[in-house]
């Protein structure tokens, strides 16, 4: 029994690890899954079918309410991040040539004042650090794009 258990919290933990951890890899997110059914698969052999279907229907279940957790989770993180987004460029009166300083980290996104007002910019090339001054290069297609002030272009 207590090799089941066992069995049962590695799977979590390893699916857990693929949503919060390194979300993308797979890797643990399929050893996690690999882990739960073969707890429900030894559930079966050394328990009996009851035990078994139990172990499946608890798996299932759980599965089932991670999903929905973490999707309810990334959608609140998505709302959330919604009403604090930047300004994106809206014809501000910004033009080439036009200074300003990084806010946050561009790599190569990220929030820079320019011209009084906080907008979201992109680097040419690279990350340009925090408190950085930069210069206006181009403007297409609704986006700004920078350099850090100093560079010659």
């Amino acid at each position: 029994m207590a090799f089941l258990i066992i069995l049962m919290a590695v799977g979590i933990l390893f699916i857990l690890s693929e949503i919060l951890i390194v979300p993308g890899t797979a890797v643990s997110g399929v050893l996690g899954v690999i882990a739960l059914g073969s707890s429900c698969i030894y559930a079966y052999i050394e328990f009996g079918p009851v035990a078994g279907t139990a172990v499946t229907v608890f798996s299932v279940l759980l599965a089932v309410l991670m999903t929905v957790s973490m999707i309810r989770a990334g959608l609140k993180k998505r709302l959330e991040s919604d009403t604090h987004k930047s300004v994106f460029f809206e014809g501000h009166g910004i033009a080439p040539g036009d200074a300003g300083r990084a806010l946050t980290l561009l790599s190569p996104h990220g929030m820079a004042s320019i011209g009084g007002e906080n907008v979201e910019v992109t680097s040419l090339e690279g990350g340009i650090e925090a408190g950085t001054d930069v210069a206006v290069v181009l403007i297409e297609d609704g986006k700004i794009y920078v350099k850090p002030a100093e560079e010659d272009f």
